[in-house]
């Protein structure tokens, strides 16, 4: 288990005058959770996983690792309790992904790297985790922003720590590839009971993916929990309404800028979701009550069609596309 208790952190200028960025915050990463740490550019969630990593010590409070001070640990220990992949990759070209992943047995093997059989096994078993084995003799010089993820992944469960750090696992990935990483995630703390804590910049995945999210904002103010009760309590909401931004708490989701009226439109049918967010996106209110311009949607199979009908004309368009421009024409 890692904690932190009354928690500072920041850094100490050449002045030894200090830049406090976090104060006085108490944290609980334990195993068999994922963790989300969110909070805009500029929050300090580099910051806040280094210190935690023991990379820079905090400007006040402590970071314990199984109650222990976490600059206590020697260095082999340390690496066995705790794995990092830091946003600054920093990785040989020319090496194949087996020897990158190889690299996460060091804490067993001392810097020589003579590996055992068990080594080898568990290096084995951790391509097969991140799903990598076919990968094994590419050079990582010639993978792709998400496969080069998942070798650094791999590298960290070649370590067999119970408790992983990832300071932005996901920049660079397309969503596709953030869906199936953080999939992954989860399976290792469901499978493994790794606890894994993670910076990240999304939302949508963070609420629908993690069991516990740690909120940050610039003030230095970090709330913790899980996703629905900090929907629920407000500081979502709080957290993403800025300049025309905003959350709804009830869906869950962001509400991006509203924009220019162009009229309210009743809208009837039986499957009316995308139709409504093409509409709503373009300006106009949607009414369940009859007006003077009336849309139905329609389903036949799988196919849609949408009847218009204004000003006692009516007529039958294929697509969305061509219900805006409609509209547009009034």
């Amino acid at each position: 288990m890692l904690t932190a208790r009354h928690l500072t952190t920041g850094y100490l200028r050449k002045s030894q005058d200090a830049q406090r960025i976090l104060e006085d915050i108490d944290l609980e990463l334990i195993p068999g959770q994922l963790t989300a740490l969110l909070g805009p550019n500029g929050s300090g969630k580099s910051t806040l996983i280094r210190t935690l990593a023991g990379l820079q010590p905090p400007l006040a409070g402590e970071v314990l690792l199984q109650n222990k001070p976490i600059a206590s640990w020697p260095a082999a220990s340390l690496a066995s309790q705790l794995g990092l992949i830091l946003s600054e990759r920093k990785t040989a070209a020319n090496l194949s992904v087996m020897e990158v992943v190889a690299l996460g047995r060091t804490p067993y093997t001392g810097w020589l790297g003579n590996l055992q059989a068990r080594d080898r096994q568990r290096i084995e078993e951790a391509l097969e985790q991140a799903g990598i084995t076919p990968l094994r003799d590419r050079k990582v010089g010639q993978l792709s922003d998400g496969e080069m993820q998942k070798v650094m992944l791999a590298r960290v469960l070649a370590q067999e720590t119970p408790l992983i750090l990832m300071d932005e696992p996901m920049a660079h990935l397309d969503l596709l590839n953030r869906i199936e990483l953080l999939n992954l995630l989860r399976q290792l703390t469901r499978e493994w009971k790794k606890g894994i804590l993670f910076s990240s910049h999304d939302l949508d995945l963070a609420l629908q993916l993690t069991d516990s999210i740690w909120l940050l904002d610039k003030e230095g103010t970090l709330l913790a929990g899980i996703p629905e009760d900090l929907v629920l309590s407000g500081a979502i909401e709080k957290s993403y309404t800025r300049d025309g931004l905003g959350f709804d708490n009830r869906t869950g989701s962001l509400l991006l800028p509203s924009p220019a009226p162009k009229g309210t439109v009743s809208l009837t049918g039986t499957d009316t979701f995308w139709t409504r967010k093409a509409l709503e996106r373009h300006g106009f209110q949607i009414t369940a009550t009859q007006t003077d311009c009336r849309i139905e949607v329609m389903v036949t199979g799988s196919r849609f069609s949408w009847r218009l009908i204004r000003n006692d004309r009516v007529q039958q368009l294929s697509s969305i596309a061509a219900l805006l421009r409609e509209l547009s024409r009034s």
